[in-house]
C-alpha cells in the first residue's frame, strides 16, 4: 500500500513494474517525397506501478500513484519541401501530438493542497528550415495546450498559499544558423567538409496564458547559445 510523504518515499514500498505496449502507424509520401504524412497511435500500460512525483515540482506533499497507469495517444507528423529553387530549398515539418494518462485498478493519494496536472491535452511544433547555397538557417516554434501547475503564490502565516497556474504557451525553441565552406577551398587544407554553425535554445516565450514560463517548474526554461564545428578528413 502507498503512503504519503512530503520529500521522498521509501523503497519499501514500490514493487516491480510490468509494462505493456500496442502501437501502429501509417506513413505516406507524395509529389516524389516532396510531401508527406504519418500517423501513429499509442497504448502503453505500466502494471503495478508505484510512481512518486518529485518535490522539485512545487509539490508540499508528494502523491504516490499505486495501481496500473495507462497512458495513450496520437502523433501526427506532416512534411513538406514547397519551395526548390536556384539553390533556394524550404522545408517544413509540422508535428502534433496528445496523451492521456489514467490510472486503472488502482488510486492516488494526495497531499493537502490537491494535485495538479502537468499533462498538456496536446503538444505541437513546427520546424522550418532554409537553404540557399551554402548557408543553412532554421528556427523551432512548438506549442503546448493546458495542463496545471501549483504556483507559490506567498504565504499566510507559515502556511504556503498555492494558485493553478495553465500551462497553456507558444515558445521559439530553437534558432540556428551554419555555413558549409566549398569544397574548392578546403581541398588545398586536406579537409573534405567543413560546416560551421551556431544556434540559441529557448530563446524567446511568445504567447502564456499565466504570463510566465512553465518550463522553469522543470528546471528547462535557460537560455543557451552554441557555436558548432564539424569537419571530414
Amino acid at each position: 500500500m502507498g503512503k504519503m510523504y512530503e520529500d521522498k518515499y521509501s523503497a519499501n514500498y514500490l514493487s516491480r513494474t510490468r509494462e505493456n505496449v500496442f502501437e501502429i502507424g501509417t506513413d505516406f509520401k507524395f509529389a516524389n517525397n516532396r510531401i508527406g504524412f504519418s500517423y501513429n497511435y499509442f497504448n502503453e500500460m505500466e502494471i503495478d506501478r508505484n510512481r512518486s512525483i518529485d518535490p522539485t515540482s512545487g509539490f508540499v506533499v508528494a502523491p504516490i500513484y499505486n495501481g496500473n497507469l495507462r497512458e495513450r495517444g496520437s502523433e501526427f507528423i506532416v512534411n513538406a519541401t514547397p519551395v526548390i529553387a536556384r539553390g533556394f530549398k524550404y522545408d517544413a515539418t509540422l508535428l502534433w501530438m496528445n496523451s492521456k494518462t489514467t490510472i486503472e485498478n488502482g488510486y492516488s493519494t494526495q497531499g493537502s493542497y490537491g494535485i495538479s496536472n502537468p499533462t498538456p491535452s496536446w503538444t505541437s511544433s513546427i520546424l522550418n528550415q532554409v537553404t540557399w547555397k551554402n548557408i543553412a538557417f532554421s528556427f523551432l516554434i512548438d506549442a503546448r495546450k493546458g495542463g496545471t501547475f501549483y504556483s507559490l503564490n506567498g504565504w499566510s502565516g507559515s502556511y504556503p498559499n498555492y494558485v493553478n497556474v495553465d500551462g497553456t504557451q507558444i515558445k521559439l525553441r530553437d534558432l540556428s544558423i551554419g555555413y558549409q565552406f566549398p569544397k574548392s577551398l578546403l581541398k588545398h587544407i586536406g579537409i573534405r567538409q567543413a560546416f560551421v554553425s551556431s544556434s540559441v535554445r529557448n530563446l524567446l516565450l511568445l504567447y502564456s496564458k499565466s504570463g510566465k514560463d512553465v518550463e522553469e517548474y522543470f528546471s528547462r526554461a535557460q537560455k543557451s547559445t552554441s557555436l558548432n564545428l564539424n569537419l571530414l578528413f
